[in-house]
């Protein structure tokens, strides 16, 4: 659903309003700023759906599984990067093994929690 938020709490939930753009933050508690809102958005029905639009698009970039999923899976990637080459600087190194191993690790109880197969197989591609 694409709808307009009226926010009347502080913390991460007006964050989120105001980075995705997607609603009204009002005073908690003050019932004058929740009409005013309330009528702000009935008389704009373009606004409206400028705001639930712009939230939409807003989680689906930055909260969807499959997002996360692989924006984490990227950073991991890259953290493997730099463990390998950390490891070819310091051949037999125990500390070096022990940091690509655990980075393996959690690559793989991160695509067994996000279930996705193909992203199992993006973990073999890397030689995990």
């Amino acid at each position: 659903m694409q709808r307009a938020i009226i926010n009347g709490v502080s913390g991460f939930a007006a964050e989120f309003v105001t980075k995705a753009n997607a609603g009204i933050l009002m005073e908690p508690d003050n019932e004058s700023e929740l009409v005013k809102a309330c009528e702000r958005l009935a008389d704009n029905p373009e606004e409206c759906k400028k705001y639930g639009r712009s939230g939409y698009e807003y989680v689906i970039n930055n909260y969807d599984r499959e997002t996360l999923a692989e924006k984490y899976l990227n950073i991991i990637k890259n953290i493997k990067q730099m463990a390998d080459s950390i490891s070819n600087l310091l051949t037999g190194s125990d500390m070096a093994f022990f940091i690509a191993s655990k980075l393996g690790d959690i690559i793989e109880i991160l695509t067994c929690f996000y279930g996705d197969m193909a992203k199992r197989s993006e973990v073999r591609k890397i030689g995990l």
